[in-house]
């Protein structure tokens, strides 16, 4: 596992605004992949319990733009249990094409079990494989979505229902024609052979269908069929069917779907021919999509996205481009619609959107890569329900910046959420070391619910110096305070721990973190980065909202040597509640 630059990793855990008297937080981001290859936007998926999975195609390439040559391309995987770090990279075993694999997609049951799809193969053996992963454990080897047509397969989609039903869509290349196609997946079966959509007179633009499952397993399709123009299709399928029914179509334009839990469900797309409009439909659970509409005073609109609450509220985003720059804008509609007037994100905050994601409590995340500083980097913004996304908040990532596109996000049954993003092609370099990271973002329960929490922890400033000697005197010029909020009054107790190399060795079905003695090393994997405590200290009856203390960076009597360390705080109530653990970095230098 490849460690984060000292810079990034000066990088602490970052809070949002508040949002419903709590700031959640970003926890320190950690890079995924292993170091020297090029890895490409990937797929998250986040099981109700919190545990994260992250599929994504890892490749050694080399020139940028085109040609732009990639070869050996493989499929890896990679696993966070709730509250832990991610697994060192893993790849998916069994497939018979295991140097061209791409695309990957991945989502999870209410179980917690995954499915996993990609493509594999050239020409008319490009096929869509699958794995499944069950709570807890491991992707099994690969299977094949049945064709018995000579058709090649491209672009996969997926979603699972909460009962383990799977549908995936896909783009299919038979007898020279594209069509939209899709195969389904019993709970705790495979998936059936590739069927075309019905009722399609055109041919399918060269992309997947989007594709949303309900809470029944009811599901919608949409595509884009080129036919005396381009024209939205799609199509539903019901709970428990294993086809879909003849496809729909509703006008010019190529949209984004989403659906809510309920099964309302909300497409929006650019106005054909025009740059300067955007349309949506809502469609009722069971029904079909309304008459289209206007978003108004959409100025310059480029790839909307929509997410629907399940409360059938939605949030539309999209980058809209008044030259020379490009900027993030957003607009949210009540159950039903429609869409009120577009709102920026920021004054003067210029990126490009990349993904839009609502909770089950009805909160929105948004991932937008900023292109207004000398680096490309990626932010995140949140919405809480029924309000406004507050400031954004940079993630960190590699030297060379983040990638424009590439990111994604989910959430688990508790609001918390993991995203993923790429960085930033580094151009002619050979090989291209083109990192994927994640950060999660927790502490997004209301105070008032009852569960005690700690939040925006921070050391300021995060580089300072420990007076030496016996004798200690206050003074500016030594140790730092450190600044948290609390839900309630609290007991809070703080370990500092410095970190120390250590190698990556799986025992008892776990992958741990120990010392890199020779031992271990020959038993062990990759590198991974261990936490040696080196003191601690504990401040009684804080009390509730914004605390300050003084740090001398000292414990015991002793100085803290030069170097990094990490901060972790919890707190906990007469009552016995406690929060969960918070964590920081600072540095100390010399004096």
């Amino acid at each position: 596992m490849r460690l984060l630059s000292a810079a990034v990793t000066a990088l602490l855990a970052l809070a949002l605004p508040a949002v419903g008297g709590a700031a959640p937080t970003w926890l320190p981001a950690q890079t995924v992949s292993e170091a020297g290859e090029e890895n490409s936007p990937g797929d998250v998926a986040v099981a109700p319990d919190g545990t994260a999975i992250v599929v994504w195609q890892r490749a050694s390439c080399k020139n940028v733009g085109d040609p732009h040559e990639c070869e050996n391309g493989k499929v890896q995987y990679s696993v966070r249990p709730p509250g832990g770090s991610f697994s060192p990279p893993a790849d998916m075993q069994g497939d018979p094409f295991a140097a061209s694999m791409a695309n990957p997609k991945v989502a999870v049951d209410a179980a917690g079990n995954a499915v996993a799809v990609w493509v594999s193969g050239s020409g008319e053996a490009a096929r869509v494989r699958y794995a499944f992963r069950p709570a807890g454990g491991e992707f099994g080897g690969a299977k094949t979505v049945a064709d018995a047509s000579g058709s090649s397969h491209a672009f996969p989609r997926l979603d699972v229902a909460p009962s383990g039903r799977a549908v995936v869509t896909f783009f299919r290349l038979v007898a020279a024609a594209g069509r939209a196609s899709y195969a389904v997946r019993p709970a705790g079966g495979d998936f059936g052979p590739a069927t075309s959509f019905a009722g399609d007179p055109g041919t399918t633009i060269n992309q997947a269908p989007d594709i949303h499952l309900d809470a029944e397993g009811g599901g919608i399709a949409n595509w884009a069929s080129l036919s005396g123009g381009v024209f939205i299709r799609y199509a539903t399928i019901a709970p428990g069917a294993t086809e879909f029914g003849a496809a729909e179509a509703l006008e010019k334009g190529a949209a984004r779907l989403a659906m809510a839990p309920s099964g309302v469900a909300a497409m929006i797309w650019n106005v054909s021919g025009s740059a300067t409009d955007l349309r949506y439909s809502f469609r009722a659970p069971g029904g079909g999509f309304g008459p289209p509409q206007t978003l108004p005073e959409a100025e310059g609109p480029l790839g909307p996205q929509v997410a629907v609450a399940a409360d059938g509220s939605a949030v539309a985003a999209w980058s809209s481009l008044v030259p020379p720059d490009t900027y993030v804008h957003w607009a949210v509609a009540p159950p039903g619609g429609p869409f009120g007037p577009p709102m920026a994100l920021g004054p003067g905050v210029e990126g490009v959107l990349g993904d839009l994601e609502v909770s089950e409590q009805g909160a929105t995340l948004l991932l937008w890569t900023s292109t207004g500083g000398s680096l490309f980097e990626m932010h995140a913004a949140l919405r809480p329900p029924g309000g406004v996304f507050g400031g954004s908040v940079a993630l960190p990532g590699p030297p060379q910046g983040a990638s424009l596109f590439g990111s994604a996000a989910g959430f688990d049954a508790a609001g918390d959420a993991a995203a993923i993003w790429t960085g930033l092609d580094p151009g002619n370099a050979t090989p291209h070391d083109v990192p994927l990271l994640s950060a999660w973002l927790e502490n997004l329960a209301d105070p008032d619910d009852g569960v005690l929490s700690i939040w925006g922890l921070g050391v300021r400033p995060r580089r300072f110096s420990v007076r030496q000697g016996r004798q200690v005197r206050a003074s500016r010029r030594y140790g730092a305070k450190i600044r948290f909020q609390l839900s309630g009054e609290a007991t809070v107790r703080f370990a500092v721990q410095r970190p120390r190399p250590g190698v990556r060795v799986r025992l008892k079905g776990k992958n741990r973190c120990l010392p890199r003695s020779k031992r271990n090393l020959r038993r062990g994997g990759g590198r991974c980065t261990r936490f040696k405590r080196a003191g601690g200290f504990t401040r009684r009856n804080r009390t509730q909202g914004l605390n300050s203390i003084r740090f001398s960076g000292r414990l015991r009597g002793r100085a803290l040597r030069r170097g990094r360390y990490r901060l972790v705080a919890i707190a906990s109530d007469s009552a016995g509640k406690r929060s969960k653990a918070a964590r920081t970095g600072f540095r100390v230098r010399r004096r």
